[in-house]
């Protein structure tokens, strides 16, 4: 699924898979990832499995989706949302050539002709910056 994204910025956060998918986040990132586990290829189980060692409910914006989104993110998936300061913030386990790609491809599409003032700021996770950024 390729998004084509309405130009009056309906969705100001999306997920994009590995191989280029861009999913848009109605929500919260955590929030997509539970409520259709399988396109991020883990399971429900595995999801409250990581609240319950974390002693969160599920949802919960703390140390569980923390370890569940930086695996995600470890994994190829890219997680982007658009500040209020008027930024966006792409954030990604490596900037390999791959990612390079996926990033490009979804500025293009999402936000080149949407939001043409606004910049992009890339957090690579492996460099140590937190899913918390």
């Amino acid at each position: 699924m390729i998004l084509s994204v309405l130009p009056n910025m309906e969705h100001r956060a999306f997920w994009m898979s590995p191989d280029g998918a861009i999913y848009p986040v109605r929500r919260r990132h955590i929030n997509e990832v539970i409520s259709d586990p399988e396109k991020f290829g883990l399971t429900r189980a595995y999801i409250e499995s990581v609240y319950r060692k974390h002693k969160e409910p599920l949802g919960l914006e703390g140390r569980a989706r923390e370890e569940i989104m930086g695996e995600l993110i470890k994994a190829g998936w890219i997680r982007c949302r658009y500040k209020k300061q008027g930024y966006w913030i792409v954030q990604v386990w490596q900037m390999d050539d791959r990612t390079r790609e996926n990033v490009s491809r979804w500025a293009d599409r999402c936000i080149h002709d949407i939001c043409k003032n606004s910049g992009v700021m890339v957090h690579e996770i492996c460099r140590g910056d937190t899913i918390n950024e």
